[in-house]
């Protein structure tokens, strides 16, 4: 059966990572088109890795070291073919059944430009290994954004009344392409690499929350350089503000009555906000330590209980959980490998 769906691998210094997230993939046996976008400092002389590319006509494609993600992605979609398109890191898992259930309810929703289903974050090889294999829920407003007007969805997106957003979500390609090629036009920062293209995805249409097992996210593995790129406060001059804002006023303009400076003022307004209440939030210490130490604590802490919550109220597949922890154990991929690729990206 010819693939309907491109997950595209996004890697960097992270080989038994992408090596464990492409046998993950493969592992369903279902029809999709793997791309590799790789841009790490040495190329991948793992024999398994080269026996599974050739095997299953993966598509691998190298970059530069220095080059940044958004131009990475918008080069890699000259190599998609098929009609549905989504982004996978290589350190994290998407269920390949999920994916595709996904791409079963945009071919009779046309008016949803995207759709996922949950997101959890599963313990490390090295925090399994230590207290066992665990599930936590991420992004506990989990809502569908299906308001009719393009503006609305953008505000339920970026005042944070719902927590998820479309940026790993399954997009028609066409959209895909759309997305990405624009993105490399407007942005060259970290800050808002995820959020200009979940809003020019919700501007195209709606995005849907389907009640399944979607993906599971690597811990989060503390580094100062990769944190401090992410800070709006710090890497979002008025004129990166600009520049981004511009490009989707051109398109919210196209999709509704809404002039194109009107549009602008919309989103620059957005971005300060976000950027204002980002350093008004590391000023207060207190509560920054606090919610830190929660974080790190739900990621530490052993609940056995939790996957058997979670199967029952979302309606897990077992089988996902299990493959999800045998390639955790089997890979003994190490988060220093993360740590690493972070501090030099």
């Amino acid at each position: 059966m010819k693939p309907r769906l491109s997950v595209v691998i996004t890697s960097f210094n992270r080989p038994n990572f992408l090596l464990r997230a492409v046998k993950f993939l493969l592992s369903y046996k279902l029809p999709i088109q793997l791309i590799i976008l790789d841009s790490s400092s040495k190329k991948i002389e793992n024999i398994e890795f080269n026996n599974l590319v050739t095997e299953y006509n993966i598509i691998v494609k190298k970059f530069d070291t220095d080059i940044f993600v958004t131009e990475k992605i918008a080069r890699g979609c000259d190599f998609i073919n098929t009609d549905y398109s989504v982004i996978c890191p290589d350190d994290d898992f998407f269920s390949t059944a999920s994916l595709l259930k996904c791409v079963d309810f945009l071919d009779v929703n046309p008016d949803y430009s995207s759709a996922h289903g949950l997101h959890f974050c599963h313990t490390s090889y090295e925090k399994t290994i230590k207290n066992g294999f665990n599930l936590f829920q991420l992004y506990y407003k989990g809502k569908s954004i299906i308001d009719e007007k393009s503006s609305d969805r953008i505000n339920k997106y970026l005042t944070g009344e719902s927590h998820y957003h479309p940026f790993y979500a399954v997009h028609k390609t066409k959209d895909f392409k759309l997305i990405w090629k624009n993105i490399n036009l407007f942005v060259d920062d970290w800050s808002l690499s995820e959020y200009f293209p979940s809003c020019l995805s919700l501007i195209l249409g709606k995005m849907k929350i389907l009640p399944i097992l979607y993906a599971s996210r690597e811990p989060n593995v503390p580094s100062r350089h990769y944190n401090e790129r992410l800070r709006p406060d710090r890497t979002l001059p008025n004129e990166k503000i600009s520049k981004a804002s511009q490009g989707l006023a051109i398109f919210l303009n196209q999709h509704e009555d809404i002039s194109l400076s009107d549009a602008e003022k919309l989103f620059i307004n957005y971005f300060l906000i976000l950027k204002k209440n980002h350093s008004k939030k590391l000023k207060n210490i207190k509560v920054f330590v606090i919610n830190l130490l929660g974080k790190l604590l739900r990621l530490i802490r052993f609940e056995s209980s939790n996957i058997k919550k979670y199967s029952s109220k979302f309606n897990l597949s077992i089988n996902d959980v299990d493959k999800i922890k045998l390639a955790i154990i089997s890979s003994q991929a190490s988060e220093n490998e993360i740590k690493a690729s972070r501090e030099l990206h």
